[in-house]
């Protein structure tokens, strides 16, 4: 059971950050830029029981290139650049954080003023970790409970050249790393520092005339509605053990409308449903509720949220901002158990992060009566990671004018 996670962990962090891999096939080619940084930072601690550590580092190696393709999303980015990382970290205590190395697909939106260049990347992607629990041979690491799992970053900062090729890099950095509550212990690591670098590449003081303002043209005034099914998978939420224990699934649905507010941006509004068999069988068995209640909705979950989608081709990723209108196993708990993590944040607040996989291109300008996707994301209540989510729907009625950028 536990390599039948950190595989299905592996595959779907690395489906997930393919694309922005496959958007620079089809570009006009500019050289590679090829960056170093040093990364120094502290972990945070989140919880009672986390290791006690020192400095942390992050050594990084940085592959990218500039995105100039005229007439697509690139544009309405304001031609952003497309790379991937090779980390190399270690967390401040050898003997039971270890060490871990990551592959990080990344995209990074610039700003430019003369030659220096402002910017913000982030990524999402794997690891490998050296030291993660183990029961026998390293009990005391809560942190990370799989031998892979997701890593993510994001950086901000400047580029300021020394001469015609090279460039010294400096900023802040946040990463982050967990297994999306898959399999516990997952208290999670994060690493906030700075950093500074060296960047090398052929046109360092000429990328700048290849950046193009960002478009603003609205494509599409109209409300559109639709409708997923969603499929989760964890081990018991909201719990750093027992360890080893059973994964269970969520079973959902979604209802939404949305508009493109900008282009190649779109706002929703929605509902999710969940129901989740973790709950349904902890009633069951630790009868957590009076008989006189209705027990069948206590382990279902309901929650309003605002979505928000950055669309780029056939790929999206969107971010939900949600609050619980039902969930009533989440407070009951609450009251029953003294949790590592609780509190109104944890009760109250439910989001979700990650990609989407849609069967017409936003670039395209479809028209269209349906919009099939496939998304995968996390679920976290309270900034705590709930479940890893697969779901598959449609838009309906998602007709759009072709439009041509200027």
């Amino acid at each position: 059971m536990y390599y039948f996670r950190s595989i299905l962990l592996s595959i779907v962090v690395l489906i997930s950050t393919l694309h922005l891999l496959s958007q620079t096939e089809s570009t006009p080619l500019l050289p590679h830029s090829h960056e170093i940084n040093f990364h120094t930072g502290r972990l945070i601690k989140i919880h009672g029981e986390y290791p006690a550590n020192d400095i942390s580092t992050l050594i990084e190696y940085n592959i990218s290139r500039k995105l100039i393709r005229p007439n697509s999303w690139n544009t309405a980015f304001g031609t952003p650049s497309s790379g991937i990382s090779i980390l190399h970290a270690q967390f401040g205590n050898q003997q039971i954080l270890g060490q871990a190395i990551g592959l990080i697909p990344n995209l990074r939106f610039e700003r430019w003023k003369n030659q220096i260049r402002w910017s913000i990347r982030a990524g999402f992607g794997i690891a490998w970790f050296s030291k993660p629990y183990d029961a026998n041979e390293n009990p005391e690491n809560l942190v990370i409970g799989s031998s892979f799992a997701n890593m993510s970053t994001c950086q901000i900062g400047f580029a300021y050249p020394l001469g015609k090729k090279l460039r010294v890099n400096a900023g802040i950095s946040f990463t982050h790393c967990s297994d999306a509550h898959v399999a516990v212990p997952n208290i999670g690591a994060n690493l906030i520092g700075g950093y500074v670098g060296f960047a090398w590449c052929k046109k360092s003081l000429e990328l700048s005339d290849f950046h193009q303002k960002k478009t603003s043209q609205h494509l599409n005034n109209r409300w559109i509605s639709g409708i997923s099914a969603i499929l989760g998978i964890h081990e018991f939420p909201g719990t750093i053990r027992p360890i080893d224990g059973p994964l269970y699934f969520v079973f959902g649905e979604n209802i939404f409308i949305q508009k493109e507010i900008r282009n190649h941006r779109i706002f929703s509004i929605g509902l999710n449903h969940h129901v989740y068999r973790a709950y349904a069988d902890y009633i069951k068995t630790q009868e957590l509720f009076s008989s006189s209640d209705h027990l069948k909705w206590k382990s279902h979950n309901l929650v309003f949220y605002l979505g928000y989608e950055w669309c780029y081709g056939h790929v999206s990723l969107f971010v939900q901002a949600g609050a619980n209108l039902y969930a009533p196993f989440i407070h009951k708990i609450n009251e029953v158990w003294d949790l590592p993590k609780h509190g109104p944040l944890y009760r109250y607040t439910a989001n979700k992060l990650g990609y989407r996989f849609q069967l017409y291109s936003s670039e395209k300008k479809y028209q269209h009566d349906l919009n099939p996707f496939l998304s995968l994301g996390v679920k976290s209540n309270g900034g705590t990671a709930d479940f890893l989510e697969l779901s598959i729907g449609t838009g309906f009625n998602n007709r759009r004018p072709r439009v041509v950028l200027d």
